[in-house]
């Protein structure tokens, strides 16, 4: 429910405003919070759908658990994506083990280890099953050293998005000449203005 969402700080180019919300999360955090993923991600996308700063939207969400609060289904989730498949979300799912802590002795926390590595298993599948649907990827963290390469790669691949391929005709070569080099040249918008870019190449 969009009770169970807080949004600590808005859309915003200021770096040191998300760090600073990033890095005091903890104090906001109730006792016994649950992970209401699922409604986060909604709110999210209908969020990011109506954002019209950036042609270029992706969704990046880091979480330590599966998500326990309603929707439980994660297809109310992928019911709010853009047909257009143009908000990939990146699942981060940092320290959801899948493997049963074999040292505990106690059969109670052996019970509570086994119960939690079941919800975890069913939590990861439906954040993969999310982030294939909306064209996005889902990354398994057990090291938190691991995130900035982590952060750098689902960056790559955002950017990636803004690439595209452009189709254009040629005249033939002339028979029997040296006719075999073609110039193009591409004009942009870049940084308020227009660049170009020029490419040589021979054709077959």
């Amino acid at each position: 429910a969009a009770s169970d969402i807080n949004i600590d700080a808005d859309w915003t180019s200021d770096k040191t405003k998300l760090t600073t919300s990033v890095n005091t999360y903890d104090k906001r955090l109730n006792v016994g919070s649950k992970t209401a993923l699922h409604s986060a991600l909604i709110t999210a996308i209908s969020r990011t759908k109506i954002n019209s700063r950036n042609r270029i939207k992706a969704i990046v969400a880091l979480s330590d658990g599966a998500n326990n609060v309603e929707p439980l289904d994660e297809q109310a989730v992928i019911s709010t994506l853009p047909a257009s498949r143009n908000i990939p979300i990146f699942m981060i799912a940092l320290g959801m083990d899948t493997v049963a802590n074999n040292t505990l002795t106690d059969p109670t926390e052996k019970e509570i280890d086994s119960l939690l590595v079941v919800e975890n298993k069913r939590g990861l599948q439906k954040m993969k099953v999310i982030a294939e649907a909306s064209g996005g990827r889902l990354f398994l963290i057990t090291n938190s050293n691991a995130l900035d390469s982590t952060y750098a790669m689902i960056n790559r691949d955002i950017r990636e998005e803004e690439c595209c391929s452009i189709y254009y005709k040629v005249d033939s070569c002339q028979k029997n000449s040296a006719d075999t080099v073609r110039n193009i040249t591409v004009y942009y918008p870049y940084k308020g203005g227009n660049t170009a870019k020029t490419t040589t190449y021979k054709t077959t």
